[in-house]
């Protein structure tokens, strides 16, 4: 929690000294890989705006290294992922929900209040948007099941 917090005012901190306000901290693959100084990205339409700033310095060297490394592999597979047109956005630091709260494996509902669907992230069913929206989808259709048979 420590290090999230100080990776989020740093870039924060890094926004509001670029002369932001709310957006987002970006920056160029190929000068985040080279710790350039040479920052350009390309258009975006990210609604809260973008501005550029060193992301390498952000982030702490082990956390770094181990970005760069990634990066690289991947390419290896993917070859053109390393880009000048590529754009890193950070610093993104939020987790998913540590806990879960149970449910009926059939019916959905949760095992200690009858008529209340956990679902999503919050509940630790999913990790992400798209795999949250999904659980969403299968507790509507659990609900809408219910509801048709009388219950």
């Amino acid at each position: 929690m420590k290090l999230r917090r100080e990776l989020e005012t740093r870039a924060y901190d890094a926004v509001q000294n670029a002369k932001g306000r709310k957006e987002l901290p970006v920056q160029n693959l190929i000068s985040f890989l080279k710790k350039s100084d040479q920052n350009e990205v390309l258009k975006t339409s990210c609604p809260s705006g973008i501005k550029t700033v060193r992301l390498d310095q952000l982030l702490p060297k082990f956390m770094y290294d181990k970005l760069t490394e990634g990066i690289e592999k991947f390419n290896q597979n993917m070859q053109g992922f390393i880009s000048e047109h590529a754009t890193l956005y950070g610093v993104e630091s939020r987790t998913s929900c540590p806990l879960r709260v149970t449910r009926d494996d059939q019916s959905l509902q949760s095992l200690s209040h009858a008529g209340l669907y956990p679902c999503g992230e919050g509940a630790g069913y999913a990790g992400g948007i798209t795999s949250a929206a999904c659980d969403g989808i299968r507790c509507a259709d659990k609900i809408f099941e219910t509801l048709l048979s009388g219950g």
